[in-house]
C-alpha cells in the first residue's frame, strides 16, 4: 500500500542528453558547453502572416516584434534569433548608426529593400531560406532556453502558444526538442496501454488453462505487487517514467507470470494426485521453488549487469528489472501459497 502511494508520485518526463553517462563524449561536451553558454536547447517558432509577402508588412512585423519582446522577458528564455533583428540592425546601419532607427521601417517597400540589400552581400548558400518561406508568408524564429526536461519543455511550449494567441499570431512550434517531447509522452502512454492489454490477456490465458475464474484473478496479485514496488523504487531512485523505464513493466510482467504459472501448474498437478495441501505446497517448493530461485538469481545477475552500461536508460532498465524480479520471487514464494490456500477447494 505504501509502495502504491509512492508510485503515484512518478511523472512522465525525460532529459535526452542525460540518457548518456557523463563518461560519454556527447554528454561531457554538452555539459562543458552548458557551463559556458546559458541555454543551448530550444524550439523553432514558425509565424504565419496569412498572405504572400506578408512578412514584409510593417504591421505584421511590429506585432511579431511585440510578441518576441514579451517572450524575452521570460527568465527561462536565454536567446531569440529572428529575421527582425537583421531588419532592425540593417535599418540602423543605413541611417548612420542612429539608435532611434533600430526598428521596423514604416513601409512595406522599405522592408523589402532592406531584405534585398541584405541578401545581395551574402555568400552563395547562406540566404534567408532557412528563416523565411519561399512565398515570404512565414518567418521562423529560434528560441533558446535553459530548460532540460521534456515535461518543462512541454509546459513552455504551451505558454508560447498562449502568448502567440494573445497577439493574434498564427504560430506552429517545431524542432527536435518539441518532436521528442511529444514522442516521449506518446510512447510511454502506449506502453501503459500495452501493460493493461497484457494483464487482461494473461488473466484470460490462466482462466483457459486452469478453468478457475477466482484463480485467474487472484493469481495476478503476486505479479502486480512487484510492479507496484518497482514503481516506488523508480520514484525513490530519482528516475523518470520515460521510454526506457516504461518498458520495464511489460518485460517484468512477462517473466513474473511465467514463474507464477509454473508454480500453480506444479501445485495443481500434485493436488490432483490426492496429496494434502501442506504436502503439495512443500513438494512444489522443493521442485519448482528451487528452479524459480535459480532462474531469478540468473536473471537478476543478467539484468544487473546493465547497471555498468554507458547508456543511462539501459542502466535504469537493468536496475529496475533486478529489483522487480527479486520481489516477484518473494511474492511467488510467500504470497502465492497464501492465495492457493484461500481458493483451495479440497481442504
Amino acid at each position: 500500500g505504501i509502495s502504491g502511494v509512492i508510485s503515484l508520485q512518478n511523472e512522465v518526463n525525460a532529459d535526452p542528453i542525460k540518457y548518456f553517462d557523463k563518461r560519454v563524449t556527447i554528454r561531457s561536451a554538452y555539459d562543458f558547453i552548458t557551463s559556458k553558454i546559458n541555454g543551448v536547447r530550444g524550439a523553432d517558432i514558425v509565424i504565419d502572416s496569412g498572405k504572400d509577402d506578408g512578412i514584409k508588412d510593417p504591421d505584421f512585423l511590429n506585432n511579431v516584434d511585440a510578441f518576441l519582446k514579451e517572450l524575452k522577458t521570460d527568465p527561462e528564455i536565454t536567446q531569440i534569433k529572428s529575421l527582425l533583428e537583421i531588419i532592425k540592425k540593417l535599418n540602423e546601419i543605413l541611417h548612420d548608426g542612429k539608435k532611434e532607427f533600430y526598428k521596423i521601417p514604416e513601409t512595406q517597400k522599405a522592408v523589402a529593400e532592406l531584405l534585398f540589400f541584405y541578401q545581395l552581400g551574402l555568400p552563395p548558400g547562406t540566404d534567408l531560406n532557412n528563416q523565411i518561406s519561399l512565398d515570404n508568408s512565414q518567418v521562423r524564429v529560434k528560441a533558446l532556453w535553459n530548460i532540460s526536461t521534456s515535461k518543462e519543455s512541454e509546459e513552455k511550449l504551451k505558454e508560447i502558444n498562449k502568448l502567440g494567441a494573445k497577439y493574434n499570431l498564427k504560430i506552429w512550434i517545431g524542432g527536435n526538442l518539441p518532436i521528442y517531447t511529444k514522442m516521449n509522452s506518446v510512447i510511454v502512454s502506449s506502453f501503459f496501454y500495452s501493460f493493461i492489454s497484457a494483464l487482461s490477456f494473461v488473466m484470460f490465458l490462466i482462466f483457459v488453462v486452469f478453468r478457475d475464474l477466482k484463480l485467474s484473478v487472484l493469481s495476478l496479485l503476486p505479479n502486480i505487487i512487484p510492479l507496484i514496488i518497482g514503481g516506488a523504487a523508480l520514484y525513490l531512485l530519482g528516475y523518470y517514467v520515460d521510454i526506457g523505464t516504461s518498458m520495464v513493466i511489460v518485460v517484468c510482467l512477462g517473466i513474473a507470470v511465467d514463474d507464477t504459472i509454473h508454480f500453480i501448474s506444479n501445485f495443481k498437478k500434485i493436488r490432483e494426485e490426492g496429496k494434502p495441501f501442506a504436502e503439495a505446497i512443500e513438494e512444489t517448493f522443493e521442485v519448482t521453488g528451487k528452479a524459480l530461485v535459480l532462474t531469478t538469481f540468473l536473471l537478476v545477475c543478467g539484468f544487473g549487469s546493465f547497471a555498468f552500461a554507458n547508456f543511462v536508460p539501459n542502466q535504469n532498465f537493468g536496475i529496475l528489472c533486478s529489483i522487480i524480479l527479486l520481489f516477484a520471487l518473494l511474492t511467488d514464494l510467500l504470497f502465492l501459497p497464501a492465495i492457493l490456500s484461500f481458493i483451495d477447494k479440497k481442504e
